[in-house]
């Protein structure tokens, strides 16, 4: 049986690379959104949709590590 420690490296070791995936495209899909609506999208930029982006970007990568909890429970 592995330990602990060895299990959450190889857990480490599979899911982080793939977050660059992940993040590829999510960031793709905010991209191409903002090209499809460019003229209305313009105000995406202002202070409360700004915000919005980047609290969205943050809870999308911690709902991400919830495949760590996944990993260790499985």
């Amino acid at each position: 049986m592995t330990s602990l420690r060895t299990a959450a490296k190889e857990a480490a070791q599979y899911w982080e690379w793939r977050r660059l995936i992940y993040n590829g495209v999510l960031a793709a899909i905010v991209l191409s959104a903002l090209a499809l609506q460019w003229p209305q999208s313009k105000t995406w930029f202002g202070s409360p949709a700004s915000s919005a982006f980047i609290e969205a970007a943050i809870v999308a990568n911690v709902l991400y590590c919830a495949a760590y909890v996944a990993e260790f429970a499985i």
